[in-house]
């Protein structure tokens, strides 16, 4: 989902991510990150679990420490309904 207010605790938490890598610290990383979440059917709401209603990644989800982390490593790649 689009952002409508940009909120200090966003421009937090983005700020964390971007200093925890020298690699982070450019615009087309952070291009190609939200490209590759954009290919993830589970993280995009295409697809439900369990009879849950889909899950769709928000970037406040997206940028805490964990969620971040198991995104990098591909925790979400193959998870199907």
């Amino acid at each position: 989902p689009r952002i409508k207010d940009w909120t200090p605790a966003r421009a937090a938490s983005l700020k964390a991510r971007w200093n925890e890598d020298a690699d982070r610290q450019t615009l087309e990383y952070w291009k190609g990150l939200f490209e590759y979440v954009s290919g993830i059917p589970f993280l995009t709401g295409k697809v439900a679990s369990n009879g849950r209603k889909p899950f769709i990644i928000s970037l406040d989800w997206l940028l805490k420490a964990d969620n971040f982390a198991k995104v990098r490593e591909g925790r979400y790649e193959d998870q199907r309904a």
